[in-house]
């Protein structure tokens, strides 16, 4: 319980330098995921405008990447890279450049994916 506690009461850290990662221990972070949990990854909002948020957590550190594909599996862009610690991130996404469509997001944690579909109007 105490762990829980020290958690929360952590609050914001900048992480990852250029790479636009921002890690949040705190309460409001992934709707309350707690670290050690599973990894994650959330967009919002979404459908997506000119920008959205990519929410993720990790369960361990690692090399991490967030890759945006086409429907046809065509990597487009690769939105930021860093090797991590474990915990919870979001990344700012500027979709300005995107036509509207719909577009998969991948996370990959040393080699190991989670997608997620986001729509672009």
């Amino acid at each position: 319980m105490a762990q829980i506690a020290a958690c929360c009461t952590s609050g914001m850290q900048q992480e990852g330098g250029s790479h636009g990662g921002l890690r949040n221990t705190g309460e409001d972070a992934l709707q309350g995921t707690l670290l050690g949990e599973e990894r994650a990854l959330r967009i919002q909002p979404n459908p997506v405008g000119e920008r959205t948020t990519v929410y993720y957590t990790l369960e361990r550190g690692g090399r991490m990447q967030l890759l945006v594909n086409s429907t046809d599996g065509k990597q487009l862009r690769q939105l930021s890279e860093a090797t991590q610690e474990a915990g919870q991130y979001q990344y700012e996404w500027n979709t300005g450049n995107l036509s509207p469509g719909m577009y998969y997001v991948t996370l990959l944690l040393d080699g190991e994916p989670i997608v997620k579909r986001a729509v672009k109007l």
